[in-house]
């Protein structure tokens, strides 16, 4: 009887600790900006970081820094302002070009002919090739450490959730990392970071595919209950960034929501 008692309480222990994962860190205490829904004026500066032209914005002497792989179709004012948006919770938000002024035209995606199918299958080949790319986050991170910023983050979207949860490896000059509305999603990627992980997906993003990844997250218990996932069903891909439509009631509501979830998960983390 005692064993079949354990059993029993083994099993409810999994399913409130899986719960516990699904859930984000409470996001209540987060008093972020108005979300402006027209001409954006961004708040911080370009600066120089390594080779990079990057946006930066918030309190460098804050200690706690975080590096945006921004999507495929670079600066826009809506991911900018998520980068003032997290930045008035605190922490120093930089935002490099990585696709040095040469983004992928929002107006090409998705392709419509063979020649457009071609420039796209091009540039994840080269400008956007996301093994070189995550190199550069890591010399990135790396920058920003040597500048006195003791704790630091990565986020992306889309392509950049991808270059965010590939920098959550072995050796990672990061300390937490989260993807937002994420491209290219492998389960397999969760059984090699080593920080804690956050994501936050759309409708059109693979669900099963993020469960599962996170089910490998689970299996490294130094940072299962840190890790967390969040579905918004009511919003498309790319809602938090370029393609985020802020004069739509709805993507504005779950726009506020994902940087409010963004800066709890940092704070929890950082």
């Amino acid at each position: 009887m005692l064993k079949i008692h354990q059993t029993r309480h083994a099993l409810q222990h999994l399913k409130t600790h899986r719960q516990h994962r699904k859930m984000t860190t409470s996001s209540a205490c987060c008093d972020i900006p108005p979300v402006t829904t027209h001409d954006y004026q961004p708040k911080g500066k370009y600066e120089q970081l390594g080779s990079y032209k990057t946006y930066v914005t918030g309190d460098k002497t804050s200690g706690r820094a975080l590096l945006c792989a921004y999507d495929i179709f670079g600066f826009f004012p809506q991911t900018i302002q998520g980068a003032d948006i997290l930045a008035s919770q605190g922490f120093y938000v930089t935002m490099p070009d990585f696709f040095h002024g040469k983004p992928y035209p929002l107006d090409q995606a998705p392709p419509k002919n063979d020649e457009q199918k071609q420039n796209y299958k091009d540039f994840f080949a080269t400008t956007a090739n996301v093994e070189e790319n995550v190199k550069q986050a890591a010399k990135l991170g790396e920058e920003l450490k040597k500048q006195g910023l003791n704790k630091i983050g990565i986020y992306g979207y889309c392509w950049g959730g991808k270059i965010a949860v590939l920098s959550a490896g072995q050796g990672s000059p990061f300390h937490a990392a989260a993807q937002i509305h994420p491209a290219m999603v492998d389960a397999n990627d969760g059984k090699k970071v080593t920080i804690p992980v956050a994501s936050f997906i759309s409708k059109d993003e693979p669900e099963e595919a993020v469960q599962e990844f996170h089910k490998n997250v689970a299996s490294n218990s130094d940072i299962a209950s840190k890790s967390v996932w969040k579905r918004y069903p009511t919003v498309h891909h790319g809602w938090a960034a370029a393609r985020g439509k802020l004069d739509d009631a709805e993507n504005k509501k779950q726009y506020e929501d994902v940087y409010r979830q963004l800066s709890s998960f940092f704070k929890a983390n950082l």
